[in-house]
């Protein structure tokens, strides 16, 4: 579970408000992959991509540490078989999780605006079951359609906030195409609904390492 709620944190954006999270110093011959562009997290605009390189680990230490604690504090950090570097760079925060890949170098760079700059915004046109508490949100686009995703806990028991976002979702015109088990979450449900060329995925389970709360992953596109 988890595991889950990890990967639902993983969105961007590149700019607002004349804010550019693309342009930032690479290293020279790096090649660059989107994992997440033109979103939002709790609103808070961010970008993530995926940066590789043939240099071995140290040599791409050494490189970001000269050319961006030139310019900006870094602190360097390390997390299992992981390095993190990070920095406030003006308005924006840029962190680098760097790890080997046999002879090269993978990284996670992401970027995003100061989180103290912008104000939380949690709040959504998703069905939300009373009591629950939203813990993320994230807007992004899914080819030319917005979408969003909505994490969720309740100390409510699962079978409610299952009957709750059931009739909430039909009332709003959605139809639930598939309602299925999950043995990957305890008292687990994965829940699609479709309305016109929209879609709605709803994975509902009890959270052992949370008091056996039950978590929410909605996600709407």
């Amino acid at each position: 579970m988890k595991s889950l709620v990890a990967s639902c944190l993983l969105f961007a954006a590149t700019s607002v408000h004349g804010l550019d999270l693309e342009r930032i110093d690479l290293m020279p011959g790096s090649k660059v992959s989107w994992i997440a562009q033109d979103m939002q997290l709790n609103g808070v605009p961010v970008s993530i991509r995926q940066v590789d390189t043939s240099a071995p680990l140290n040599e791409v230490v050494a490189y970001y540490r000269k050319a961006w604690d030139s310019q900006h504090p870094l602190i360097q950090r390390h997390e299992g078989d992981e390095t993190v570097l990070a920095a406030m760079q003006g308005e924006r925060f840029v962190s680098l999780r760097l790890r080997t890949e046999g002879t090269a170098t993978r990284g996670l760079l992401t970027v995003s605006a100061d989180p103290a700059s912008h104000r939380e915004d949690l709040a959504s046109e998703l069905p939300v079951p009373h009591g629950a508490v939203v813990v993320s949100r994230q807007q992004y686009r899914d080819g030319q359609h917005p979408a969003e995703a909505l994490t969720l806990r309740a100390d409510t028991p699962v079978a409610f906030n299952k009957a709750e976002i059931e009739g909430a979702l039909e009332v709003d015109g959605w139809r639930k195409d598939v309602d299925t088990s999950s043995s990957s979450i305890a008292d687990g449900a994965v829940l699609l609904f479709r309305r016109g060329d929209e879609s709605m995925r709803v994975i509902i389970g009890s959270d052992p390492s949370w008091n056996n709360e039950t978590l929410i992953l909605m996600v709407k596109q």
